[in-house]
């Protein structure tokens, strides 16, 4: 028998993802720079000052995505979205329409609803 995934796992599993692509659009970043230092374009001091503040601003931007409790920012998404329907797969998997967390494995609420662990979204999974 499975155990059933927690918030917890599905908001740690998707941060890892999400560092992953920022990390990947930081290495197109320290391409460009790159270029501009050879063109001369860039000293090679400032270089290392720029790609140091994108990689810490993209490392944040991975961890940050995730916001916990009923913050501002929550209620403002919760306001946007309402109680949603998911986004059916057809592989039976239900998942999460503002950033696509998968919340089939999740503990659906007496309403029928669950909880986005990612950023609180309230999302209608069963009748």
């Amino acid at each position: 028998m499975s155990r059933r995934r927690t918030h917890d796992d599905v908001r740690n599993e998707t941060i890892v993802a999400e560092r992953s692509g920022m990390l990947a659009h930081v290495a197109r970043h320290r391409a460009g720079v790159s270029i501009a230092v050879q063109a001369g374009r860039m000293t090679t001091s400032d270089a290392d000052l720029v790609n140091r503040q994108v990689a810490a601003f993209a490392e944040s931007c991975a961890i940050g995505l995730h916001i916990d409790g009923d913050t501002d920012q929550v209620q403002a998404l919760r306001e946007r979205f309402g109680k949603c329907a998911p986004i059916a797969r057809p592989d039976g998997r239900k998942l999460c329409p503002h950033r696509r967390a998968d919340l089939s494995n999740m503990v659906v609420a007496e309403d029928g609803t669950v909880t986005c662990p990612l950023h609180g979204l309230i999302v209608q999974v069963a009748a």
